[in-house]
């Protein structure tokens, strides 16, 4: 039987906030969908790619905006990533940091690879899907905000 592929319930935690700040009980939520509120506080704790799926239907259907990923990306910060999280922050010029993205990001999903692609005229951040699941839009939406954002905190704009 194949595994089915997992991210760290703590990426969930700026979720829980936003939904907390729009009035939501994001706990419940949580609950319906059988997962324990713990898990977003809990390193170790695993979600996988259905399951985080679905939440992110109920809780768009919930909040009706269509910019809940951007949304969610505001309330993200270096923790909510976990060790990835520790090893962005530690400094360096920009392409240092995008390095460390592509070398750490196994520590919190095993859903996608991540190549750092560089020439003499740009740089960009790859990511390529590691199942047939297809990802959420507002998943992939909160990835990517997060990263221009916490990338701009680096670099202090």
């Amino acid at each position: 039987m194949k595994e089915e592929k997992q991210a760290v319930a703590l990426l969930m935690s700026p979720l829980l906030h936003l939904l907390h700040e729009r009035g939501l009980d994001g706990e419940a939520i949580l609950r319906r969908h059988g997962l324990d509120p713990q898990m977003v506080r809990d390193p170790e704790a695993r979600l996988g790619a259905a399951g985080s799926t679905a939440l992110l239907d109920d809780c768009l259907a919930q909040l009706g905006d269509p910019a809940m990923g951007i949304e969610i990306a505001r309330h993200a910060q270096y923790n909510t990533f976990g060790a990835l999280g520790l090893a962005v922050a530690a400094g360096g010029d920009l392409y240092s940091v995008l390095n460390r993205i592509t070398r750490f990001h196994r520590l919190i999903s095993d859903l996608v690879t991540t190549d750092l692609i560089a020439d003499d005229h740009s740089v960009a951040l790859r990511f390529t899907s590691n199942t047939d699941h297809q990802p959420h839009p507002q998943a992939i939406v909160f990835v990517m905000a997060t990263i221009v954002r916490l990338l701009r905190i680096r670099i202090h704009r």
